[in-house]
Parts: C-alpha cells; sequence; structure tokens
C-alpha cells in the first residue's frame, strides 16, 4: 500500500446509542471524498467478529472517535467496547483524532476516561459544530488525515475476513443520509444529558420530549429522560421511557437496569430482580447491577446471593470506581452474620 493509500484509510469508532446519525454524517462525506473508511452500523457481536473489529484499526492510519455529551459514560465499565477500541489504537499509535460534536468537553468526561483513556484529551481534536458540519469535514480532510506518522504500521487483515469487512462496509454505504431531523433530535439529546448530568431535570425532559418529537425511535431518549423522571422521583413515568426504549431496542442494557433501580424505589422488588438479571444477562461485566441486586436480594432475605453479588462488585472495581469499598466490606460482613444465625 503507497503512502498515499494509507493516509486515506480511516476506521471510525463511535457509541451507537447517542453519536450513530452524526457518525454516519461523517462516514458518508469521507466516502464521497475518497477515502476507505471502515465504520460498524451494528451491536458489535460477541466472539470472531471482536477480531475483525480489531483488525480493522490495525489496517488503517487514522482513527476517530466521535464524542458527544454522554458518548464515555460507560467507558468507566470493565469490557466496554468504545473504550476497547480506543485503547486498542493507542496501543498501535494510530493517528487518533477525537471529533467533539455538541459542545463535548473533556472536563465533563474526566471521571469516565480512566487508565489509558486518561490521555485522550491530549490529541489534536476537532470540533464539529452542527451548523458547520461542512466545514468541519473539509478541516478533518485536508488538516487532520493529511500526514501520517512515520511510526505507523499498517497491518492488512487477514484475507478470510475480507468478506465480512466488505459486506460491513456496504451496510454502512446503504444506510439513509441522516436527515436534518436526526442530527437535531441526537444535538437536542445531547443537550438534555448535559441538563441532565447538572440535575436540571425539568429542562432534560424538555429537550429529550423534544428529540423524540423528531425521532420517535430515538431509545436513548428515552431512557435519558426515563433517569430524568426518577432524578424527579416519578417513578412510574420513568418506567414509561423504560418501557418504551426496550420496545425499541429490547438488548438494551442500560434500560433494563435503570427500569430495576425505578421498580425497586417503588418496593417491585421481584421485578427489580427480573430487570437486573436481564441487564447482566446482556453484559456480565455491569458493575453497577450487582450493587443494585444484591439490596434487593436483601429485602427478600436472600444474604447469601446477596453477598456473592457484593464480592462481584468489587472484583470488578465497583468499590474504588464508586468510592464505597469499605462500606460494602462491612455490608459483606453484617450479611455473613444474618446468614449464619
Amino acid at each position: 500500500m503507497s503512502n498515499t493509500d494509507t493516509e486515506k484509510t480511516v476506521f471510525i469508532s463511535y457509541r451507537r446509542s447517542v453519536s450513530a446519525f452524526i457518525a454516519r454524517a461523517v462516514f458518508q462525506d469521507l466516502r464521497y471524498n475518497s477515502f476507505d473508511v471502515f465504520m460498524d452500523v451494528e451491536s458489535i457481536n460477541a466472539g470472531a467478529f471482536d477480531t475483525v473489529i480489531l483488525n480493522q484499526i490495525a489496517a488503517r492510519a487514522h482513527f476517530l472517535v466521535v464524542l458527544t455529551p454522554g458518548a464515555v459514560e460507560r467507558c468507566a465499565e470493565p469490557g466496554d467496547w468504545l473504550r476497547r477500541e480506543i485503547e486498542h489504537a493507542m496501543a498501535l499509535e494510530r493517528n487518533i483524532v477525537p471529533l467533539m460534536v455538541n459542545n463535548f468537553d473533556f472536563r465533563d468526561a474526566e471521571k469516565y476516561l480512566t487508565g489509558k483513556l486518561e490521555t485522550l484529551s491530549r490529541y489534536n481534536a476537532l470540533h464539529v459544530p452542527h451548523d458547520y458540519f461542512e466545514e468541519a469535514m473539509s478541516r478533518l480532510r485536508t488538516r487532520f488525515l493529511k500526514a501520517v506518522p512515520g511510526q505507523i504500521e499498517i497491518t492488512p487483515p487477514p484475507t478470510s475476513e475480507q468478506p465480512v469487512v466488505q459486506h460491513k462496509i456496504a451496510e454502512a454505504e446503504n444506510q439513509p443520509a441522516p436527515s436534518e431531523a436526526e442530527l437535531s433530535a441526537e444535538q437536542l439529546y445531547d443537550r438534555g444529558h448535559r441538563k441532565w448530568e447538572a440535575k436540571q431535570y425539568e429542562d432534560a425532559i424538555e429537550d429529550c420530549t423534544e428529540a423524540l418529537r423528531l425521532n420517535p425511535r430515538f431509545a436513548e431518549a428515552h431512557n435519558r429522560r426515563g433517569t430524568a423522571y426518577m432524578g424527579q422521583a416519578d417513578y412510574p413515568k420513568s418506567i414509561l421511557d423504560f418501557d418504551a426504549a426496550i420496545t425499541l431496542e429490547p438488548d438494551y442494557t442500560a434500560a433494563y437496569f435503570n427500569r430495576g433501580v425505578a421498580q425497586a424505589a417503588l418496593g417491585r422488588y421481584d421485578g427489580a430482580l427480573t430487570d437486573y438479571n436481564t441487564a447482566l444477562r446482556l453484559n456480565p461485566l455491569l458493575t453497577q447491577a450487582y450493587y443494585s441486586r444484591a439490596l434487593a436480594r436483601i429485602t427478600k432475605r436472600d444474604y447469601r446471593d446477596a453477598m456473592s453479588d457484593y464480592g462481584k462488585y468489587l472484583d470488578l472495581g465497583g468499590g474504588e470506581l464508586f468510592g464505597n469499598r469499605a462500606e460494602v466490606l462491612e455490608a459483606i460482613a453484617a450479611l455473613k452474620e444474618r446468614w449464619q444465625a
């Protein structure tokens, strides 16, 4: 592969639930301008396809990561795929370009960018304003994706993976261009997310509601509005939103977990346990779900399984992540006494 060809190879990493439309717009712009771009438009499947994704990062010189408010929240969880992609690109010393969309701010994301990801803010980032998308893409193509650092070594993927890769690229190419309403819905969601982080729940609800008016199939907006209703202790309304999110995306782990929290708040512990079990089936590394399931199990006097959940929570680093390791150890000791009594 010539140096010119290398300069045209790009991998796009993004959080599908909150950045799908803007990522698609970036993909289509680069493809239109003759860049060789890989972007997966479906959820990552466990197993062999994990390797295909990582091999595509190794096969491309440039690594774009789309950063919107809320995109890196789950990076603090063990096994998060977006985190894994970024860390792999860092290890391979790819030309990493963070695309900062909808007023993403690294200062708001610091608590989620731990370990190797602490250095992400040091990379040369490009702001992509919603109203100046074309200008931002021009800068991306002419300035950020031009020079390829000499130390980058491109590793061609195995030929056996080419049919899968070409199928994935074709899937991305066949996606319709994102509409103005879809892009605006993401922008409104991002604004609502920032309001939610600031505990301005009423404003967050308004933004998510408007996002859903523009894009009624925006599952993440239902989920975020549901968490805003929880912030107001309006658990019945929050459950309706989590129900809607799950109807749109039956494998939506966060919506199951959040619905479990809402059900527990209403004293519906059997329903909460069912939701926590589903969330953990979908993502066995969802640290908070073990902690919350332990609390629900305690109400059922299931002390042994509650201790097991607390132990798993600590094993996954939840105590350090949420600063309650000593508290959980004390809870385990107390449960052990109850169980042995």
